[in-house]
């Protein structure tokens, strides 16, 4: 860690942005490693210290506060994944050459920030855990294999990678959007709007992400990123779809617990 060099997360050098393993903060596949650890760590004593406590509210000040700022940030990067897609639309999907040489600049910091985003996501489950809300198996894993994903393409030198961050945060900013207005209402007509749209959208997103997989695939074969996102994309899909099939489990009522634990 001490000789990450901390100066590539500056925005005013995103035109000189070069991931470099080892050198690139977060870079190193321990990171990870340590992550998930204190991921399923954390979550299990937080949900531990809370069995005696009561909810927090979902208008509380934290989760206001972690909502909009996250609402904040998916805008910006969204906004200028769009930018940088925009002006590298050739190398963004019709670089046939594979990206032969090292590839730097803005576009892959676009990824970059995307990548580093994705840790501070995982304050979803604290959300959730707080709340004492239900956890679906596929948030597990959705949160857990996400940055394992953009961290392979910044590895691999994924140049799909920046259509694929474009989808990701337009779902990310609606996702907080909703969240956002959830915490300042329980009622309304843009909330329901929103969830609407948050689950049009994840949908066209794993549409999406299995065609850039593909396209991917037959483009650069030799890419070891491609084989690890579309093994992730497919096997959330079919949990997405097993769920949808399924339903979510009730919740266990006081009385219920009261016959299990007789």
């Amino acid at each position: 860690m001490i000789e990450w060099a901390w100066e590539q997360l500056l925005p005013s050098r995103a035109d000189e942005f070069e991931w470099q393993y080892g050198r690139t903060p977060l870079s190193n596949v321990c990171v990870l490693y340590i992550a998930w650890s204190l991921y399923f760590g954390g979550m299990i004593y937080v949900r531990w210290m809370m069995a005696e406590r009561h909810r927090v509210g979902r208008g509380h000040a934290f989760i206001l506060v972690y909502n909009g700022c996250m609402l904040m940030l998916q805008m910006i990067v969204c906004c200028t994944g769009a930018w940088t897609l925009y002006h590298r639309y050739e190398l963004a999907l019709w670089d046939q050459q594979c990206h032969p040489l090292q590839l730097k600049g803005r576009f892959f910091y676009g990824i970059y920030i995307c990548y580093l985003l994705r840790y501070v996501t995982l304050l979803d489950t604290l959300v959730l855990v707080l709340r004492k809300k239900p956890i679906p198996f596929l948030h597990w894993y959705q949160h857990m294999f996400a940055p394992l994903i953009l961290w392979s393409w910044l590895d691999d030198q994924s140049v799909f990678g920046g259509a694929a961050i474009s989808i990701m945060s337009l779902v990310q900013v609606s996702r907080y959007s909703y969240y956002f207005v959830t915490s300042l209402s329980s009622n309304g007509f843009a909330k329901e709007a929103l969830m609407t749209t948050v689950t049009m959208l994840e949908t066209v997103q794993m549409i999406a992400g299995l065609l850039l997989t593909v396209y991917q695939r037959v483009y650069c074969p030799q890419s070891n990123g491609v084989l690890l996102s579309a093994c992730i994309n497919i096997s959330m899909a079919s949990i997405a779809v097993t769920y949808d099939q399924k339903g979510p489990s009730p919740p266990v009522t006081r009385q219920q617990r009261k016959v299990i634990m007789v």
